[in-house]
């Protein structure tokens, strides 16, 4: 029936165009706008990375005029955050090594995993490609033993030294070292910057260095170097000690378990939103290497894929 239609037929006068004007208005609200103005906070870890990530989907939120804030949040307490609300959604949960956490929160019933953000992670100890030369076994693990003294520090002494992620992140590493009689100690770099500015430094001096690295990242494609042969991952090997490779894994995306029900478009664009290992690394090497600045960096993916994310907005 038509808006004059409706107006002839109904003999109220101003009544009826009140009755008509709630009608198209109620119509207008609810195909405009959030479905809350309640802020929707996105989680943002302590790497490259997440800044990136976390920030696209936050302008492309923000395009959809949902009120969204970015929080910076650890690798463990985000779980928290997740499970009490704090935090809506995070665009990284990297199950290779996360997955524990992962697992542990989704039996809550108060997080779910909302799909995969396209990217494939893997962590992997890595060294540069000149330290062949004084351990010509490498990249097999085996020859880490015979080689331990020339990766060793001063706060290591004899063993030598596998220079690791934050702490916070996880991967078993105390349990893989001991199960594969590894004479090395484990020394945590106290965040992503640190650990990267240990093996640059490392790097330019041509200096031993065995250190966790992983993909998708800017780093292994910057520095000439190669990943350690472990024991390839089995899936009974986490119950024997995790002496064997991480598994590369997807890297997924998490939300608190009412996000969708209070959100439901702004959850259904976290659900679309992918991205490429090549894409991944490119951009972390942006900020890294290029020196741009994180706005910068974000601003040019939006614009450069507009075609994509405009179907994910809908």
């Amino acid at each position: 029936m038509s808006f004059l239609d409706v107006v002839r037929r109904m003999r109220g006068g101003v009544a009826a165009i009140a009755m008509v004007a709630s009608c198209f208005a109620g119509s207008e609200i609810a195909n405009a706008g959030p479905e809350s103005t309640d802020p929707i906070v996105i989680g943002q870890q302590d790497w490259t990375g997440s800044t990136i990530t976390s920030n696209i989907v936050k302008k492309l939120l923000e395009k959809m005029g949902y009120n969204v804030k970015v929080v910076p949040v650890d690798a463990t307490a985000v779980f928290t955050g997740l499970q009490t609300g704090d935090v809506t959604f995070v665009t990284e949960i990297w199950m290779s090594s996360e997955a524990d956490m992962a697992e542990a929160s989704l039996k809550t019933g108060k997080t779910v995993e909302i799909g995969p953000t396209g990217l494939v992670g893997w962590d992997r100890y890595w060294y540069p490609e000149y330290v062949k030369d004084k351990c010509p076994g490498l990249p097999d693990w085996k020859a880490l033993n015979a080689c331990a003294k020339l990766f060793a520090t001063p706060e290591t002494g004899d063993k030598g030294r596998l220079l690791l992620n934050p702490e916070d992140w996880g991967g078993n590493d105390d349990e893989r070292i001991k199960t594969l009689g590894l004479n090395f100690q484990i020394v945590h770099a106290g965040s992503e910057a640190a650990l990267l500015a240990q093996v640059k430094a490392a790097y330019q001096r041509k200096q031993p260095i065995l250190a966790w690295l992983y993909t998708p990242h800017w780093a292994p494609l910057a520095y000439k170097g190669e990943f350690v042969d472990l024991p390839p991952y089995t899936d009974d090997c986490p119950k024997k000690g995790f002496g064997c490779e991480k598994k590369a894994a997807p890297i997924v995306k998490f939300a608190n378990a009412d996000a969708e029900k209070k959100w439901p478009k702004a959850y259904a664009l976290m659900k679309s939103f992918t991205m490429t290992n090549d894409e991944y690394g490119h951009l972390t090497g942006e900020i890294a290497n290029e020196g741009k600045p994180l706005d910068t960096v974000v601003d040019g993916w939006i614009a450069a894929n507009k075609d994509r994310w405009s179907k994910w907005t809908q």
